[in-house]
């Protein structure tokens, strides 16, 4: 299903909808919603800044900027920035996505695979029914808003003694932290998502192979400033050094995803946990380990030469090891 969508297609596809707005496939549209009606079916109904509305039959729906509604039947839904709505009757036979929304199941719907929502939450009508594990990130209770609210007033109370640059300082920090943990959240959830075979081989190249895939990252990260380097030096590599740093980037974030499946995969009970679970946790683990003093840097050393070096010695997660002879799986 969404693993025919890979990655780099939907990179390309991006990048086209930037510089040539408008329609690019029948089934991809930019800046307006997409209707299916009623008896109408289609493999992948795509919206950049427009909704999904679903009335007949569709195996993949993505809506970047908007929502997804369902009234008929949809196989995979994946709604990035607003919410998803299965209306009575509606069905979502496989997995439900929302980053950034709310999932709404309203009565006589439902979902037969997890449903995963990042900064919202799930609401299930009393007929409604969701068949999966039900993975909730951001949902804040209000309690912990008002603790978050008395911590707040004790950095504005006591900031003036560390001075005004302390106490913004303060803010900074968090607000980077913050940002930095939903962006890995965000991308490997998608990731894991579209192609789950290539990260979980690039977590098993970690989990069979760390010291030689550790290596193999840590030789990219010292090779890295030679390579701009070499860039700066010559009239031809200079405009493609902004190129090259974009690619870095991408293939540190993709190889991000495996670390947080490998790292999940290191907790207790993780035989007993979906995938999705496994890589949620482990973010959310690495994270809180950061946070102790002296060891964010450290632990952000071994978490990018990691992640280069899934990425490289696996070739993107399409060359799997398999476990060294005689360990098991």
């Amino acid at each position: 299903m969404f693993a025919r969508m890979t990655l780099f297609t939907t990179l390309a596809l991006c990048t086209a909808l930037t510089f040539f707005p408008g329609t690019v496939h029948p089934d991809v549209v930019s800046g307006q919603d997409i209707v299916v009606e009623s008896g109408q079916s289609m493999d992948e109904a795509v919206s950049l800044g427009g909704s999904v509305i679903v009335r007949g039959t569709v195996q993949d729906a993505v809506s970047l900027g908007g929502s997804v509604v369902v009234s008929g039947t949809v196989y995979d839904v994946v709604a990035i920035g607003k919410g998803i709505v299965v209306e009575p009757g509606g069905r979502i036979r496989g997995d439900a996505v929302a980053l950034g929304g709310t999932v709404d199941v309203r009565d006589s719907a439902s979902i037969s695979g997890d449903v995963v929502t990042l900064g919202g939450k799930l609401l299930v009508a009393p007929t409604g029914s969701v068949g999966g594990e039900r993975i909730n990130i951001g949902g804040v209770a209000p309690e912990t808003i008002s603790e978050v609210g008395n911590n707040i007033s004790r950095v504005l109370l006591f900031g003036p003694f560390a001075g005004v640059f302390g106490a913004i300082g303060v803010f900074v920090l968090l607000a980077f932290a913050l940002a930095r943990i939903l962006l890995w959240l965000a991308v490997s959830a998608l990731f894991y998502h579209f192609i789950p075979g290539r990260v979980e081989t690039m977590a098993g190249a970690l989990h069979f192979r760390f010291w030689t895939t550790l290596l193999y990252g840590f030789l990219v990260l010292v090779l890295l400033p030679f390579v701009f380097l070499l860039l700066l030096v010559t009239l031809v590599g200079i405009p493609l050094i902004p190129v090259a740093g974009v690619a870095f980037y991408l293939v540190y974030l993709f190889g991000s995803a495996g670390v947080a499946l490998w790292a999940g995969w290191l907790l207790p009970g993780a035989d007993h946990r979906s995938g999705m679970r496994n890589l949620l946790l482990g973010i959310l683990t690495v994270s809180l380990l950061r946070i102790i003093p002296g060891v964010g840097i450290l632990l952000w050393l071994i978490i990018a030469s990691a992640s280069f070096g899934a990425a490289v010695t696996t070739r993107l997660g399409g060359r799997s090891f398999g476990p060294p002879p005689g360990e098991s799986v």
